[in-house]
């Protein structure tokens, strides 16, 4: 019986290589849960709630349900309730992404929300 011995550093070498490729190959996955244009549209929509935040000289990492609310009120001034729903998609989904506390799940936020409907119609 023949038994080849591996030393501890040439097998923890090749865990971590393995972990790093399953580590990279989820990754991938979870980019690809959404569609580019989707990732496209959120990057788009999470930039300009930035700049309205920097604008204003506020962070946006310290963004709260309030500031959504002045960004919702800022958005009707020139958009659709479909695309206000898309910023705030792509907020919620920042949040989500780094682990931040959802700013978009907020009883104001919602009301806001659902006052533009209402007003446009």
């Amino acid at each position: 019986m023949n038994t080849e011995i591996v030393p501890n550093n040439e097998k923890t070498n090749a865990l971590s290589l393995r972990l790093q490729e399953l580590t990279e190959k989820a990754q991938d996955f979870i980019t690809k849960s959404e569609s580019q244009n989707t990732r496209i549209n959120y990057d788009s929509a999470f930039n300009q709630f930035t700049a309205f935040c920097n604008s204003f000289g506020m962070d946006v990492m310290q963004a709260t349900s309030s500031i959504v609310t002045l960004y919702i009120s800022h958005l009707s001034e020139t958009k659709k309730p479909a695309t206000i729903d898309l910023h705030l998609s792509a907020i919620r989904a920042y949040c989500k992404r780094t682990g931040l506390m959802d700013i978009c799940d907020d009883e104001a936020v919602r009301k806001a929300r659902k006052g533009f409907r209402n007003k446009v119609g």
